[in-house]
């Protein structure tokens, strides 16, 4: 028997969510679901946790149609990517930039901890580059370039991109079951000024 679920991830890329997303996921296969529906509107964020997220779902070999919902942003095409079929609404946006390192409180930083700082972010972009470029289909130096300057994708231009691969109007099946991640909802989280810096996309 064909069971299908569907999944609403409609919150920031960081470790809670991430976290929350696998543990939906290893749930779904547990209860025998054939085919997962990843619902998915996101700002992007933290860019270790998207690119993990990706991989350890990616190595499931899942059954996964992913949809975007308004905007997927960042990081988050990534796990976008993740869809055998990929749709969406036709008012979603799509945006992929470069990456970088965000900072909060004081810092001191020597040159060999910023050179090395900089080779991060630098082969965190060009993870990021890889795994788009096969995913799409496309040459990875037009990828780069595309990160580097920056671009914002309509429905119409999504679907020349590779983004969204296939025309369907969402139907969200309401006796199928509905996992949420829904971090923000009942706990919010209280954030403690500190130093601490991240690479974000």
């Amino acid at each position: 028997m064909n069971k299908e679920a569907w999944i609403r991830f409609y919150v920031p890329v960081d470790a809670k969510s991430s976290l929350q997303l696998l543990q939906v996921i290893d749930h779904i296969q547990k209860e025998g679901f054939s085919k997962i529906n990843l619902l998915i509107s996101s700002n992007g964020g933290d860019v270790m946790m998207g690119i993990t997220t990706y991989l350890h779902i990616k190595s499931l070999g899942l059954n996964i149609d992913t949809y975007g919902m308004g905007n997927v942003d960042s990081i988050a095409t990534l796990i976008y990517c993740l869809g055998k079929n990929r749709y969406a609404s036709k008012y979603t946006t799509f945006i992929i930039h470069d990456v970088d390192w965000s900072f909060t409180g004081s810092f001191n930083i020597n040159a060999d901890k910023a050179i090395e700082l900089a080779l991060s972010v630098k082969e965190r972009r060009n993870m990021i580059n890889n795994i788009l470029a096969s995913e799409l289909n496309k040459d990875a130096v037009i990828v780069l370039d595309d990160m580097r300057k920056g671009v914002v994708l309509n429905y119409e231009s999504a679907k020349e991109y590779g983004l969204i691969t296939k025309d369907k109007e969402i139907n969200i099946n309401k006796d199928e079951p509905m996992f949420v991640i829904d971090q923000y909802v009942e706990d919010i989280p209280k954030v403690k000024v500190a130093n601490y810096s991240k690479i974000i996309c």
